[in-house]
């Protein structure tokens, strides 16, 4: 029986840690895309993780989406996205620069 519960841990364990690198994953190709200028791709990458990151970096991860955004012309969907950003209180002030723009 003891050895069944050590099994089913580990088991648990590879499941978990399994998700938690998938998603390390997916982030960081959408930053090395954002990165890289391949902004469309990352939008979707991006939205698919935003309710998986601390909260500390939704505003960060909200700002990138809205510089995607932005960065394909699409300017209605960069404010509406960089208006979600300032309330998740993003650290970096050129957002307010390109919201209000």
């Amino acid at each position: 029986m003891k050895y069944f519960a050590k099994v089913s841990f580990v088991v648990i364990l590879s499941i978990i840690y399994g998700a938690l690198s998938a998603q390390t994953n997916r982030l960081k190709r959408a930053n090395a895309l954002y990165d890289a200028g391949g902004y469309y791709e990352a939008i979707d990458l991006f939205k698919e993780d935003i309710d998986k990151v601390n909260k500390e970096e939704v505003g960060t991860y909200l700002q990138k989406i809205a510089d995607c955004y932005r960065m394909i012309g699409n300017s209605r969907q960069a404010e509406i996205w960089y208006k979600k950003a300032i309330s998740r209180e993003t650290n970096d002030p050129k957002v307010f620069y390109y919201y209000a723009e």
